[in-house]
């Protein structure tokens, strides 16, 4: 219900409160600015706190959903605090732009915020539902007990998360074509070959009335359509709204960070986008080069991938490892791809636990344009997974050498 109205200007409006927006109106306080950030919801977080990131981890690595929301509380305390300490405003409610200067806030109150720059943080919208009997995936991982078969419709690396969450049900993956298409197919047989133990896989969508719950997880559409962007000049499409390598919009005054771009599908670099725009906002020269963004995922096992496998690829696998015997993780396989001619690294991957850490080593080897050598000559703790990067690199030589 609406009770007043009143006008404030702050020199930053975030609108959204999850990773990308939390991270924008944090470094944008740390740099001296006046800032407020406006999201419908009581705590800030957004979907990846609340519903996704969070709570998919937490179901991978057993917890409760009662020891889930105490992680919860405390990191979105730690958020609310930060706020607090940086002096920044925090305004609950819907945001629309009235023009390239001012917004409107509706939500107990209805205010107009002047700004003197903007943010726009606002991720993603669920995805439109087939029939009654459809959940968002993330749903799944809230108190969700199948009762019957499960058709998940997505071929993504939610799609295959949800599969491994749900084990013990009679489940179906739809895949519209390949299953993973952003992974290399090396990678995606060894995962296959897990994700079939679970689910069956097909390709075409089945009768829906087949199934008793239908999971969506398909990719997710930006939200953007409450914004009425055009009345900020604010030029976007279907997949978002388009930003430069600042993420400045069309509009000078505008900048927008995250899934709510036509640049972004992924929480990691959404927070570097909210660096990048923060310190755009406030004058430094501050752009998004990154290269190489690592791909995730925590199915059966977790696998990982970073860069191209186009050229000359070595696989090693976990076995020969004492660590990994000793955990039981020889299972493993590490991916290396390599130009021959060059000898630099063109790809990095991994399936086994704890790959989506060590994906790490192999981006920063990426960004920093390493070769075999650097690789196969760096000194890594023993016994470790690790040091078969290490390997991978020296057996890779062999066949140039």
């Amino acid at each position: 219900m609406v009770v007043g109205q009143f006008s404030q200007e702050v020199d930053v409006l975030v609108i959204g409160g999850g990773p990308a927006g939390y991270t924008a109106a944090f470094r944008c306080a740390e740099l001296g600015k006046n800032v407020a950030i406006v999201d419908p919801h009581e705590s800030l977080g957004g979907r990846c706190l609340h519903q996704a990131c969070i709570p998919t981890k937490g179901a991978y690595f057993g917890l409760d959903q009662s020891d889930v929301a105490q992680y919860q509380n405390t990191l979105k305390k730690g958020l609310e605090q930060r706020c607090k300490s940086l002096g920044i405003e925090r305004l609950i409610g819907h945001a629309h732009f009235e023009s390239a200067k001012k917004v409107q806030i509706t939500g107990e109150h209805v205010s107009i915020v002047k700004f003197r720059k903007a943010i726009i943080a606002t991720g993603t919208s669920p995805r439109k539902k087939l029939n009654d009997k459809c959940i968002q995936v993330e749903d799944v991982y809230q108190n969700f007990t199948p009762s019957g078969k499960v058709l998940i419709i997505g071929g993504t690396t939610d799609g295959v998360e949800a599969a491994h969450a749900l084990k013990g049900a009679d489940i179906t993956l739809c895949t519209e074509g390949q299953l993973l298409p952003s992974f290399d197919e090396r990678i995606i047989k060894l995962v296959e070959r897990q994700l079939k133990k679970v689910a069956t896989i097909v390709h075409e969508l089945p009768d829906l009335n087949d199934f008793k719950h239908i999971v969506l997880a398909t990719k997710r559409r930006p939200h953007l359509t409450d914004l009425q962007l055009q009345n900020a000049e604010v030029a976007s499409d279907e997949h978002g709204i388009f930003i430069s390598e600042s993420c400045q919009t069309s509009q000078s005054r505008v900048y927008a960070v995250g899934d709510c771009t036509s640049s972004c599908n992924d929480a990691a670099v959404a927070i570097a986008h909210g660096t990048i725009a923060a310190e755009a906002v406030c004058g430094l020269d501050s752009v998004f080069d990154s290269q190489f963004i690592p791909q995730v995922c925590w199915g059966s096992h977790e696998f990982a991938q970073c860069g191209e496998f186009d050229k000359e690829v070595v696989t090693v696998k976990w076995g020969q490892s004492g660590l990994a015997l000793l955990r039981s993780m020889q299972q493993g396989t590490t991916f290396l791809g390599f130009c021959p001619e060059t000898q630099h690294i063109t790809g990095v991957g991994f399936v086994g636990d704890d790959s989506t850490e060590l994906i790490s080593e192999g981006v920063l080897a990426l960004e920093m344009g390493a070769t075999l050598y650097d690789l196969a000559q760096t000194i890594r703790p023993h016994p470790t997974r690790c040091e078969l990067l290490g390997v991978a690199a020296k057996e890779a030589l062999k066949t140039i050498s």
